[in-house]
């Protein structure tokens, strides 16, 4: 009786035959988990926008600000505690050397801390208090239209650096500002060179961006990291995949933004409340 087996050049050549077809399918695997992942991402930041729309039902129109009580410090009503209020995250000094987050302004009425971690960043937050990190980041609150830093020092006041003037209104917008809600940007997938920040900038100087510099602004851009794509949720409540990287042209903000990040306009008409021309925009001062 006679038994039949694989001679060597069979087997090299299963061997081959099986590599190839890895080679063929790892890109093709990899590129669905992307799929899934940009598309887990879409879904948090249309319940983002959801949030926001919530939250001006509760207060006039007005939209979530995006951060106060950075300088002086604000006292949480839960803890008691000094305290950062920001759109994200609420964070409570304890101490001089701890703190602890937990679900901030947009999401008061209900929202887990997960929600706020894109599936596919997993960079530096590039933002701490008292040294400890946000614990999830990747997305950015249309700051420079929507948000504004605010500080609620004597009302809602915080001080222009190029000319000190004082008493500059910086409240968030309200609702109804907004002429084209499909069509602003309220969220995103943040990411510069160095991180993300938490903060969406316009990529020329908006009404609510009087005390940044050329770096904070490139710092609020969008990061393409799904399949060379980013995300964007829009005020109407929307969510929305967008594949051109947009740049300013100005080396001062683009030597910030590497080769994977960028704005969703070259000027500032995707982020602004009115569609039509806006005057109160100029190169953000160095």
């Amino acid at each position: 009786m006679t038994r039949r087996a694989f001679t060597l050049i069979e087997l090299l050549v299963t061997i081959a035959v099986i590599g190839v077809m890895t080679s063929i399918l790892l890109p093709a695997v990899g590129t669905a988990r992307e799929t899934a992942r940009g598309a887990a991402c879409l879904s948090n930041l249309r319940q983002f926008s959801i949030a926001l729309n919530t939250y001006a039902d509760d207060y006039a129109e007005s939209c979530a600000p995006a951060q106060y009580g950075y300088y002086g410090g604000v006292i949480d009503p839960v803890t008691g505690r000094s305290a950062v209020m920001s759109w994200d995250f609420i964070t409570v000094r304890v101490g001089s050397t701890a703190a602890v987050h937990r679900p901030g302004i947009l999401f008061q009425s209900g929202g887990a801390i997960d929600l706020q971690q894109c599936p596919s960043y997993d960079g530096n937050a590039n933002w701490q208090t008292n040294g400890v990190e946000d614990p999830a980041t990747g997305y950015n609150y249309n700051t420079s239209y929507l948000g504004g830093p605010t500080e609620p020092i004597g009302g809602w006041v915080f001080f222009d650096r190029s000319s000190l003037r004082q008493n500059q209104r910086a409240e968030p917008a309200r609702l109804h500002e907004v002429r084209d809600p499909a069509r602003t940007a309220a969220f995103g997938d943040g990411g510069f060179r160095d991180g993300a920040n938490k903060f969406m900038r316009s990529p020329l100087e908006g009404p609510r961006d009087l005390f940044i510099d050329r770096v904070t602004a490139a710092a609020g851009a969008q990061a393409f990291r799904h399949g060379e794509r980013t995300n964007a949720a829009y005020v109407d409540g929307h969510a929305e995949s967008h594949g051109e990287r947009a740049v300013t042209g100005d080396a001062a903000i683009d030597a910030w933004l590497g080769d994977a990040s960028g704005f969703l306009s070259e000027d500032n008409a995707a982020y602004r409340l009115n569609r039509g021309r806006d005057r109160s925009y100029t190169l953000c001062p160095r």
